[in-house]
């Protein structure tokens, strides 16, 4: 059995009461009963051999403190609810209304059955784990908290069949945390699964223990809009910066630590606040991150430093949303950026690599897209890899929309020409601005077609020595434009700018 946190605290002493939970076990199933005074409910075992242990008070601190002295002193006659269960079937858990903790303990030989915990009002702990950190088995799990701020956790497990949260209504743990500690967490670690299905809680793959494998699809969806938290996964603060309970965090997060798997897709829809998350790990089929609705207005955070398999679709809201490619980071799809209103921002300044495993069945179809609303938006330096091979054309295609714009094109561009200037050289590079100054630069050692659409205002575009153009088409729109092409022989077979002096 594992920590979830490092807290140096001591074992609370603990009464005797008249009236603990109840358990009852009918044809090989087990339910289990909470009280409505705060208690800590321990049940361990495997099938055909489950006990049942209560206690007064939520003693969910001293079980942090060393959870294997925790059981060793609670799991004692003298706490013990009815004999030994025979149990064949489920595990149904439904505590009070108070702060509460439930402990499930599986053995070695695990259990075959499914398990649910429900929690109802009360901040409460929900945490199911193997007994010797060997992965038993167990059927389905599902949690559900209640009104109150709930921990979720499942330790060294072997999950049979789906995995399903539901947050409930979220709230603030009380304490030394008070009142600035929100929200409902579900967290996995050392842990293989099949398909994981979450409501309203923060969602963690924590390799803190181990790595994680989910066999299926992970779904997080975060819609109720709460109140901000900032969370420490894996030692790392979320969002970046966050030292303590009060400072600006989110309402949703997804993280997926760098040595776990999801063996599917990974979707995320988040709620009308502000939401991140991070795709560190693998991930074998599709990624699609959403911030919200249409009429969102929060600010959202997507990251990727890990590995997707198939495509990867990021889409904000009507706020300042942020989005990140780093070094690591290798989408073998395509990659989309659907960004609506506001002044969004993007660090692509990294040796990332995008619609990298794209067969010749996807030749000429867009790899690496920017879609933005009104607002200005800073992409800033792109440094990264679009493309496969030279026999494949991926095209890029950037709409920034009305705003200050600015986007340097510095990474390398694959598809086929190798010659230059090359009429085989059939990758396009479109961009497209609104009403405003925009600016592009552009520097490629790779022929590609290059077409902009600048729009309304006073733009620029520079393209830089030792730029491959194979062809252009360029629209200035409206507006005292500036093209640069630095000495470089770039073919124009469409030009159209008002100020005419700046024609090359």
């Amino acid at each position: 059995m594992r920590k979830t946190r490092n807290l140096k605290l001591n074992v609370l002493p603990l009464e005797n009461r008249i009236a603990p939970a109840t358990a009852v076990l009918s044809a090989g199933n087990l339910s289990v009963t909470g009280t409505a005074t705060s208690e800590t409910i321990l049940i361990s075992g495997s099938t055909g051999n489950v006990k049942v242990y209560a206690v007064p008070g939520d003693q969910y601190a001293a079980y942090q403190a060393d959870p294997a002295l925790f059981l060793a002193t609670n799991e004692v006659p003298g706490n013990q609810v009815g004999g030994t269960f025979a149990v064949t079937g489920f595990i149904n858990v439904n505590t009070g209304n108070q702060d509460d903790t439930v402990v499930v303990t599986v053995e070695s030989a695990g259990l075959t059955g499914d398990c649910s915990i429900t929690a109802n009002k009360g901040n409460d702990n929900l945490i199911i784990q193997a007994r010797n950190n060997d992965r038993p088995n167990i059927g389905r799990i599902n949690m559900k908290g209640g009104d109150g701020a709930d921990n979720m956790y499942v330790f060294d497990m072997n999950v049979t069949n789906t995995t399903t949260i539901d947050g409930g209504i979220s709230g603030f743990r009380p304490g030394n945390q008070s009142p600035l500690a929100p929200g409902d967490v579900f967290e996995v670690f050392d842990t293989v699964s099949k398909a994981i299905n979450v409501v309203n809680a923060v969602t963690a793959l924590n390799d803190q223990y181990g790595p994680n494998t989910v066999n299926g699809d992970l779904t997080v969806n975060s819609p109720t809009t709460f109140a901000q938290g900032g969370f420490l996964i894996n030692g790392v603060s979320y969002p970046a910066g966050y030292t303590q309970f009060g400072d600006p965090g989110y309402n949703g997060l997804l993280v997926i630590n760098a040595s776990s798997v999801v063996n599917g897709n990974v979707t995320y829809f988040g709620s009308n606040d502000t939401d991140g998350t991070y795709i560190q790990g693998k991930v074998s089929g599709n990624v699609s991150v959403n911030g919200g609705t249409t009429t969102s207005t929060g600010k959202n955070d997507f990251v990727v430093s890990g590995t997707i398999g198939g495509f990867y679709t990021a889409a904000g809201a009507d706020g300042v949303d942020n989005a990140v490619l780093l070094d690591t980071a290798d989408i073998k799809g395509k990659a989309q950026f659907n960004f609506r209103n506001g002044n969004n921002t993007y660090d692509f300044d990294h040796t990332f690599k995008a619609a990298s495993g794209l067969t010749s069945g996807a030749s000429g179809s867009v790899g690496f897209t920017i879609t933005a609303g009104n607002g200005s938006d800073n992409v800033g330096r792109i440094s990264g890899t679009i493309g496969t091979n030279t026999s494949i054309a991926v095209n890029q295609l950037y709409q920034l929309g009305d705003g200050a714009n600015t986007l340097i094109w510095n990474g390398t561009f694959v598809g086929p020409g190798s010659a230059y200037p090359a009429s085989t050289a059939t990758s396009r590079f479109d961009y497209t601005g609104g009403s405003g100054v925009d600016q592009l630069d552009v520097y490629n050692n790779n022929p590609f077609r290059l077409f902009a659409s600048m729009g309304d205002g006073d733009d620029t575009i520079n393209v830089f020595v030792n730029t491959k153009v194979a062809t252009s088409q360029l629209d200035f729109g409206l507006g005292n434009d500036t093209f640069n092409r630095n000495g470089n022989p770039i073919p124009l077979s469409f030009w159209n700018s008002n100020a005419e002096n700046n024609n090359p």
